[in-house]
């Protein structure tokens, strides 16, 4: 999936600073220092997400999984191509990533990119340029 220079350069210094630590086994860490369990995720990370999302007007139960829907439905309908799709979904077939997570309505568009790029603290992410 495509990142944001800016991104890239986080996750470049991740990895750069966990090589460096003896014994440390990853790169996204939890406040502790170990791997992240659900509660660390949930209580320091997720909360912040939900309320956020709440703020730019989407689903009042917005859950990790209608995220996961609404990011694949926004970048089908945006044009990237849906073996990439279903590779990022998982899928053993494009045909699952079609019809069981992407759904052609534009909708919810604006509200999602906003608040993934004021989650990863840049501008706003634009639109990819239409392919037709």
């Amino acid at each position: 999936m495509p990142l944001p220079a800016s991104v890239m350069r986080m996750v470049a210094d991740r990895v750069a600073a966990a090589s460096r630590e003896a014994g440390r086994q990853f790169v996204f860490v939890a406040p502790r220092g170990n791997h992240w369990r659900y509660e660390d995720f949930y209580t320091d990370r997720w909360v912040k997400i939900r309320d956020l999302a709440r703020e730019k007007g989407l689903p009042r139960r917005m859950t990790m999984h209608g995220l996961r829907h609404s990011l694949l439905t926004l970048l089908a309908t945006e044009g990237v191509d849906l073996a990439a799709l279903r590779t990022m979904a998982g899928h053993a077939s494009v045909t699952t990533t079609m019809n069981v997570y992407v759904h052609a309505t534009r909708r919810h568009h604006e509200p999602v990119r906003q608040i993934v790029a004021d989650f990863l603290g840049v501008d706003a992410i634009k639109p990819l340029a239409s392919a037709g």
